[in-house]
Parts: C-alpha cells; structure tokens; sequence
C-alpha cells in the first residue's frame, strides 16, 4: 500500500535544542495514527513539517509531495485543526463558510450546512460569542465538509469538557474516517482515544521510540502491576521505559489498548472539485481584510457622512443669515460652493491614509498574535497571494474606494447647489464645464495612479514591519527612521536620511504638476489640469521604479517571513 506519509532523518533544531533528531516513519493510507509523547518530545515540531510550516532537513514525501515546495498543492488534499483558539475571533459563522468555499475547491457548504442545522450555533454569530465547545463544532463543520485524504489535529479538543470530547471524536469516526482517509493526530489524553488508534508512534527528545500497529504492540507488551513491596525486583527485570532511557534517553512505557476503529467501513462519496483560479481567489482574500478591518471602510463612510452634514447646516445658516442670495452675495455663495466642492477629497484622503497606515501595521501582527494564521494556513492559499491581497486593499481597493467616495461628494455637493440655485437662494454656477469637471475627475484619478506607485515602499515597509515585529510594530515602524536620522545628525552632520524621506514624499508632485494645486475645486473642475499633467515624465522617472523595486524586496521579505515565522 502506498505511504500516505513518508519521513526520513528529519531534523529541526532551535538554537542548541534539537526539536526533531533523525525522526523516521511511514504512514499508510486508512489509518488512525496517534502520535504520542511528552511536552516538548517533538510532536508538534513534525507536525509542522509535514504541513510545510516550518523548514527542515530530512526527506519527507506527504501524499506524494514536497511540502516545502508543494505545500499549495498539498493543502487542497490535508485537513489540519489544532485547539479551538486559532478560529478568528471577529469572524461569523457565515462568512467562515464564504471563506472556505471561497478558496477552497474540495470545499462541500451544504454538507457544512448541514452538519451545523444539528447544533445551536446561529449562522450571524462571531466565533467570539461561541463557546469551546460550538466552537470546536464549527471547526468540525469545516473539516468534515472538506474531501481531503489527510487529516492533521493537533490537540483539538483541548480545554473541551468530557461530553464535547466525546462527541468531536464519535462524529470525526462516523462522519470523516473511511478507509481511504488517514488521521495523525497528538493529544495528551491518551486514554480517552487509545482504542480508535490503528497506528501509534511514540516520539520524546526528538526521537521515534517506537513505532507500531495496535496489533503488534497488543502481542508485544504487557502492562504489569506491581506491589509497592515487589517494585524492587520487578525494576531489576529492566522495564521497558527504564530500557529505553538508559539505550537512547527516550520514552516512559504507555499502556495502549488500541483497536481498530473504523474496520469496514468504505470510502465516502466525494463531492467533484471546484475550480477556483487567482482572481477568485484574490477577491475572496480581499473580502476576507474587509470583514477583519471593518474602519477601512467605516472610517471614509463616516467621515462623508459628516460632511454633507456639515454642508447642509451650512447651506442652511448661511441662508438663514442672508436669505435669498442677492448680486452683492454671490461672492460669498460662490466661494461656499468652492470650499464644499473642493473639501471633498481632502479629509476622505487624509483620514484613509492613517487607517491604511494602521491596517498595514496590524494586518500580518494581529493574525500570529491571536494565533488565527493556523487557521489560514490550513486552507489551500499560498503566503503570497495572502500578502499581495493586503497589499492590493491598501494601494489599490481603498484608495479607488475613497476616490468613488469623494467623486459621489462632489456630485452630491454640485446637485445640491443647484437645486438650491433653482430656488435663487444660490446663485448659478457660472459657466459648468462638464467636459472641463471630466478632465479633472481624470486628472485626479491619474494623480491617485501616480501617488499608489510612489508611496508604494511606504506601504511595503509597514507591511514587512507588521510580518517582522513580536510586538508593537507601531513604535518599530517610526524608531528606525528617527533614529537613523539622530545618528547622522551627531555622527557625519548631515540629512541625507531626511532629505531622502521628504524627497519620498513629495518628489514626485513636481514632476507631474510643477507647482500648480490639485483639488476638487471650481477653477480646477475647468478642465485646464489634464492638459498640464506630465505623466509619461512622471511614470518614467527613476526614482519611481527604483521605489517599486524596493517595495518588491521588502514584500518578499513579508512574504518569507509569513512562510516560516512561527510565534505560535
């Protein structure tokens, strides 16, 4: 029968401590295979590596491969569920499936459906508001509707009380287990699962103890009860644990009365893949940071709403005040039209552009501090589409958002106007250009292309910051730069450090505009800026281009550091 799992002289170590030393096993398919032993043995460190999360030398093939170079693939086929803490707790019941469905094409949401129309849990509730136990069950939904060969639980059940372990483990037999499936699983209560194991391999000190079916153990070792007066002549016969410690340093005898649980049973029906390419993917990515980072969008929505609250109340003092506007007032009203047209774009920018800045800050922190990246690691998308999808919110999805925002504004502010002017409250707007109001709508949009690829090192040093930072990436995004610039001040004299951020500020304004100003404002909206944009300069400069590769580095650098950082 061929190896579900194959592992040959794997090897791991951090720093002096040799979490994994030559372990070496194989798995066959349709087994239930218990890996047991102590805190720190190793069980979770080869766990890892046969998921692909954590570099190791050694051969190990898993389904037939690679998971250090094929762990994409690998995912589509392997399940993997540790403790019930690493669901994200913002994330509904609904929208877990959406997910899942979402990106994973062996991904069946009826049968999930189904399998949670028998519990309590509520479609519109946050994982927060479950508990453990509904929880777990939600976790179990996911799994079970999910036609992978392979299923990895590392300690699921833990903190779970008698009754919600039992029940995880009678449905995981009943509703997952065939035998074309295999199950590794670790767990420290031993004697609660012993007899659904077909397969147990004992691990301590990074070291395979033992290895063996049910069957061969059962025939091999005996558990011997001793007397306390009898101990000493029963230890002088070598116990198998104490052997085993004085051969190798390795393992405690464990007393196994192990069957074979799922003995007739035939394979279940699997459901036909779906196909789910890199757009599909990508924007199930992108819903996913909007649901997480909900200010991304409230914030702007927000923000709107407060003004055009504050252009009605205005509009509504200032004619309480003038009444009907008359010739001598229309300087005035003009100039309100002016400051509520041209308010549009400013606040909605400057209040995105800090929660960008947040988000960007959070997005790959916030995942390894409540341990939810186990979760987003077991479903089938690679690190980086995951970066890249965050990377696409904050350069690409909120800033054309904002701009739709602010487009809105001004047409709301600009039909408000003239309703109002209908009335001769206001005066009209002399000479509407709505060619010359299209130009700069253009020209503004061709700015916010221009800006995204400028600013674009900007948003990927947070970003590598927020894969980088154990804690607190806020204060190790600003430190560096400040202290860069205090160093070389008192060292060398200079500002090179300052002048190179200020000029990766503002830089590329002057290529593009020279010194004319830029806004939603009237004597803007004549349409005369798009004829004044120097683009092809300002998309050919190589500080530009420079920057993106800059900005390319430092993703890749998030990239690998999502891949492999494990603070779990």
């Amino acid at each position: 029968m061929t190896a579900v799992i194959e592992a040959r002289g794997l090897a791991k170590a951090y720093g002096a401590t040799r979490a994994l030393d030559g372990v070496s096993f194989s798995v066959e398919a349709g087994r239930i295979v218990g890996l047991i032993g102590p805190n720190g043995a190793g069980k979770t460190t080869a766990l890892k590596a046969i998921l692909g999360l954590t570099p190791f030398r050694g051969e190990l093939q898993v389904l037939g491969l690679d998971p250090r170079t094929q762990r994409d693939e690998l995912m589509r086929e392997v399940c993997f569920m540790a403790d019930v803490a690493v669901l994200p707790r913002w994330l509904r019941v609904s929208q877990a499936l959406e997910v899942v469905g979402g990106v994973h094409p062996r991904f069946d949401r009826a049968r999930a459906t189904e399998f949670l129309s028998k519990t309590d849990i509520r479609m519109q509730s946050r994982v927060r508001e479950l508990s453990k136990g509904m929880v777990t069950q939600l976790h179990l939904a996911l799994i079970l509707a999910i036609d992978a060969r392979l299923l990895v639980l590392d300690e699921p059940t833990l903190g779970l009380d008698l009754l919600y372990r039992r029940k995880f483990y009678d449905t995981l037999l009943n509703d997952y287990f065939d035998k074309e499936r295999t199950i590794l699983l670790t767990t420290h209560q031993v004697e609660e699962v012993e007899n659904l194991f077909t397969v147990v391999i004992f691990i301590n000190h990074g070291r395979v103890a033992l290895s063996s079916s049910v069957e061969a153990l059962g025939g091999r070792y005996q558990q011997l009860n001793v007397s306390a007066e009898a101990a000493p002549t029963a230890r002088a016969l070598q116990p198998f644990y104490e052997r085993r410690r004085q051969d190798a340093g390795d393992t405690k005898h464990m007393n196994s009365h192990l069957a074979d649980a799922a003995a007739g049973e035939g394979p279940r029906e699997a459901a036909p893949a779906a196909r789910i390419g890199t757009a599909g993917t990508l924007l199930m990515l992108v819903r996913r940071e909007l649901w997480e980072h909900r200010a991304l969008w409230i914030a702007p929505l927000v923000v709107a709403a407060l003004m055009v609250c504050g252009a009605v109340v205005a509009g509504l003092k200032y004619h309480l005040t003038h009444g009907d506007m008359s010739g001598d007032d229309r300087p005035g009203g003009m100039a309100m039209f002016a400051v509520m047209q041209g308010a549009a774009s400013t606040p909605l920018s400057v209040v995105s552009l800090i929660v960008v800045a947040f988000y960007l800050l959070d997005c790959l922190y916030a995942e390894r501090k409540d341990r939810s990246i186990l979760f987003w690691k077991s479903l089938p998308v690679s690190d980086d589409k995951t970066v890249l999808s965050k990377l696409l919110v904050a350069l690409l999805v909120v800033p054309l958002g904002v701009f739709a925002l602010g487009l809105l504004l001004s047409l709301l502010f600009t039909g408000i106007w003239e309703v109002n002017a209908a009335f001769g409250r206001v005066p009209p707007i002399p000479g509407w250009d709505m060619l010359g109001w299209l130009k700069a709508e253009i020209a503004l949009l061709a700015c916010l292309i221009v800006g995204v690829l400028w600013y674009a090192p900007y948003a990927a040093y947070l970003l590598l910051v927020s894969a980088w930072a154990r804690r607190t990436p806020f204060l190790w995004a600003t430190l560096p730069p400040v202290i860069a610039q205090i160093v070389e001040h008192f060292t060398f004299d200079t500002h090179y450090v300052r002048d190179l951020l200020v000029y990766r500020t503002y830089g590329i304004w002057p290529t593009l505009f020279g010194h004319m100003q830029v806004g939603r404002g009237r004597a803007f909206a004549l349409g005369a800026a798009l004829d004044r944009l120097n683009l092809g300069a300002a998309l050919t400069d190589l500080n530009l281009w420079l920057g993106l590769a800059v900005a390319a580095a430092m993703v890749f650098g998030a990239i690998r550091l999502r891949r492999y950082r494990d603070d779990t």
